[in-house]
């Protein structure tokens, strides 16, 4: 099976759309396993655009799927010319075998690094909690609060603390359980902590009403609650906008939910809009975008309301 792998990736583009991209490594590590990144990274390597660190990273986030295995790349190759060998019966009966034993080795791989994925997602929020339980009152003069405009509006009561010079946002998911924090450093860098979930996490700004935004950054989402009032869930970065949208639904259906999405203007796709736009879509819901006049820097709705000078 594995030369039906690699013969067929040879048909494959290795300059793919970074999903597809991942798809095909996805496939590769769900029928092979672990020694198939040396088949992954040397058919990256025919790309113009290689790069030894982006292959690892891939890898590294493709995730055993039974459903993305080997049939997947044949998918991929059929598209580009690729065609099956005529196959003598036994042949057949030998290949589809083999198929199927690739796919239950894949469906014992996957439920193995799902078992292993929840044992560390909850030891990170055991972590998390402790971080949390442990962190100081936010001093409201720090310097990335003062830097977003934002320090003065938060209340004593608001869900941000801080460690150190570290400001501390918690993360919770849909039943109300804190599973990670992201930390916010002095210059803007954001971490969250390794091996803790984020999808469809989300940090929670107001009181649940009529409205209801979701945006990025907690930056913005304060924002956002100091203009409208209305409640804001932070989902922290453009992919988990459509997982936090649905959970929100899911919670508050009868609620308006307005997607305020990043602008990323000058970044190829503008990943902030097009995200946002695909979120708001899926539960049938609004969404607006922040527009800047020449000159004005900035992405967010936290930088347009800085550059109008509305907080």
């Amino acid at each position: 099976m594995q030369a039906n792998i690699e013969e067929a990736l040879a048909f494959i583009p290795s300059d793919l759309p970074r999903d597809e991209w991942l798809k095909v490594a996805t496939a590769i590590k769900s029928s092979i396993g672990e020694g198939g990144l040396f088949l992954f990274d040397s058919w990256s390597k025919t790309s113009e655009k290689y790069n030894s660190k982006a292959v690892r990273a891939v890898w590294k986030s493709a995730r055993v799927n039974s459903r993305v295995t080997a049939g997947t790349i044949f998918y991929f190759a059929k598209q580009h010319g690729y065609q099956f060998k005529k196959m003598s019966r036994a042949e057949s009966k030998a290949f589809n075998l083999e198929v199927r034993t690739m796919k239950r080795k894949a469906e014992e791989r996957e439920f193995l690094e799902a078992a292993e994925t929840r044992k560390i997602q909850q030891q990170v929020a055991i972590k998390a909690k402790h971080i949390w339980e442990c962190a100081s009152a936010v001093d409201n003069d720090a310097a990335y609060l003062k830097r977003k405009h934002i320090g003065k509006y938060i209340s004593a009561n608001e869900c941000i603390k801080q460690q150190g010079t570290d400001l501390i946002i918690p993360l919770f998911d849909a039943n109300g359980s804190l599973i990670n924090i992201q930390t916010i450093k002095e210059n803007g860098d954001k971490l969250f902590l390794a091996g803790g979930r984020a999808k469809g996490a989300f940090c929670p700004i107001g009181e649940v009403g009529n409205t209801i935004y979701i945006c990025e950054g907690y930056a913005t989402g304060r924002t956002l609650h100091q203009l409208t009032k209305e409640a804001v869930f932070c989902a922290m970065y453009a992919d988990n906008l459509k997982h936090v949208a649905q959970a929100v639904k899911r919670l508050h259906p009868r609620a308006r939910i307005i997607i305020a999405c990043d602008n990323d203007r000058h970044t190829k796709g503008n990943p902030g809009l097009t995200k946002g736009e695909a979120a708001a879509l899926c539960i049938g819901g609004e969404y607006i975008y922040p527009t800047f006049k020449d000159g004005q820097e900035g992405k967010d709705f936290n930088d347009l309301a800085i550059a109008e000078g509305d907080i």
